[in-house]
């Protein structure tokens, strides 16, 4: 795995004293190695006392999908497109959502084969078409199709709502909500 690490401004925290940086080379990125790792292809495994063993069927930290089969997942619900209008490619999202001025335009990233997708779903059609009728353009991506627009925004994790003014977004969560804090957000964004 690689990680990229961060650092706080020295001058956050003057009572540390600055310690030596030192230069991290880079990785080879046809290979991912890094300067003085063992040879490509070299594999050991060691036992270290106090952990458990790795069992490929229990492990909690090692991706094991494929992402063509986890795109290919099947559907678990359908997205109402008479409410939640799709937006299928780069030029549709300026037309249809960022050069758009009449009123807020609401945006739910999402697929069809999630189940946090699922459950907020209806919360969210219930909210639009009861407390918010014609208040917001309504529309949806299917991130498993419009990788250029979710690479472009950000997006990480699923579902996402955001709601873009006069082609700014203003405001975004992730994940599920319950009707209450759904309406409150709504209300924020108006």
């Amino acid at each position: 795995m690689i990680y990229r690490a961060y650092r706080y401004p020295y001058e956050y925290v003057p009572q540390e004293p600055r310690p030596k940086e030192v230069e991290i080379k880079p990785i080879d990125n046809t290979t991912y190695r890094v300067p003085g790792a063992g040879k490509l292809g070299a594999k050991k495994i060691i036992d270290i006392e106090g952990t458990l063993p790795y069992y490929q069927d229990v492990a909690l930290c090692v991706a094991t999908d494929d992402e063509g089969v986890v795109y290919n997942k099947e559907k678990i619900f359908t997205v109402d497109t008479d409410l939640f209008k799709p937006v299928n490619s780069i030029s549709e999202w300026y037309d249809k959502v960022l050069n758009i001025k009449s009123k807020p335009v609401l945006v739910l990233f999402g697929a069809e084969r999630g189940t946090h997708c699922k459950a907020l779903h209806p919360i969210l059609e219930e909210a639009l078409e009861e407390e918010f009728k014609d208040l917001f353009g309504i529309r949806f991506v299917n991130v498993d199709e419009n990788s250029d627009i979710i690479k472009s925004l950000n997006i990480s994790g699923i579902p996402v709502v955001a709601v873009f003014k006069n082609g700014e977004e203003i405001k975004r969560f992730n994940g599920e909500r319950d009707y209450d804090d759904l309406c409150d957000f709504l209300d924020e964004v108006l």
